[in-house]
């Protein structure tokens, strides 16, 4: 059995050494120069085929080794509790995980069935926002898509954030949109189309710009909250409107809009 030496483990192994006798000689020393006078196991003679024989003695070789290596079982160190698993190599950053992308939500226009759900809200473009002709025609566009935004989900924030505070017909517009989205109510369709828009872009006495825009209403229904329609009003043909509009702060307000013939 291994026994410790010196910090390691002697592991012992029987070393036969031996000296040569032949018939036609005497003693001689040979393989590992065992001196007879110094060894302590009695000689051991073997025959050769050739009639020579081999006197030798038994000696004791120690090997040393590592104690752990030879005694204990090799072992694997768990993952430290912080570290990871997967080591990152040097010189290279460690990756996060992407996060999941939320779904976009579906637009769901108006039915016999219910409300419009995630309606698109209306983008200005940056020629809106423009002191020039082109600039006032495309927030014409961009008022009426307001409004048509305003009909179809019940929120006239866009629409207010377009128009002056003392403006009466889109006071009027407010009363005529908001009770019908509340407690359950819905109305289906409405949607303004924007026929064309033409300014000459002369400033007017008071500092205003105006606006000539052709437009048109789609058919609207007016459903109660359990579902009963109320009333239907057909789509509507291209009227002309005169879209009155000031320009402070770097953008466009509108001032009032009103149908060319005295209705508003």
């Amino acid at each position: 059995m291994p026994s410790p030496v010196g910090g390691f483990n002697a592991l012992t192994f029987p070393l036969f050494e031996f000296t040569s006798h032949s018939a036609d000689a005497g003693l001689e020393t040979g393989g590992l120069g065992v001196d007879p006078a110094r060894t302590g196991s009695p000689p051991l003679a073997v025959s050769r085929p050739d009639g020579s024989c081999v006197i030798g003695r038994i000696r004791t070789l120690r090997l040393f080794g590592n104690p752990k290596a030879q005694t204990q079982p090799p072992t694997t160190s768990p993952p430290s509790a912080t570290g990871s698993a997967h080591p990152t190599a040097p010189g290279t950053a460690a990756v996060s995980p992407t996060p999941t992308p939320k779904p976009t939500p579906v637009y769901k226009p108006a039915d016999a069935n219910g409300p419009a759900q995630n309606v698109p809200l209306p983008v200005k473009p940056a020629l809106a926002d423009k002191f020039s002709k082109a600039g006032l025609e495309a927030f014409a566009r961009y008022w009426y898509q307001t409004l048509s935004y305003a009909f179809e989900s019940g929120d006239l924030k866009p629409l207010e954030s377009v128009s002056e505070a003392g403006c009466i017909p889109c006071a009027r517009t407010k009363t005529g949109i908001t009770p019908w989205h509340q407690k359950g109510r819905w109305t289906v369709g409405g949607q303004m189309t924007v026929n064309g828009a033409q300014s000459t872009f002369e400033t007017a006495p008071d500092g205003t710009h105006q606006v000539i825009a052709s437009v048109s209403q789609g058919s609207i229904s007016y459903y109660q909250a359990d579902g009963t329609l109320v009333e239907t009003h057909p789509s509507s043909r291209p009227i002309t409107d005169i879209l009155v509009a000031t320009y402070a702060n770097g953008q466009w307000s509108a001032l009032t809009v009103e149908h060319l013939g005295g209705s508003s």
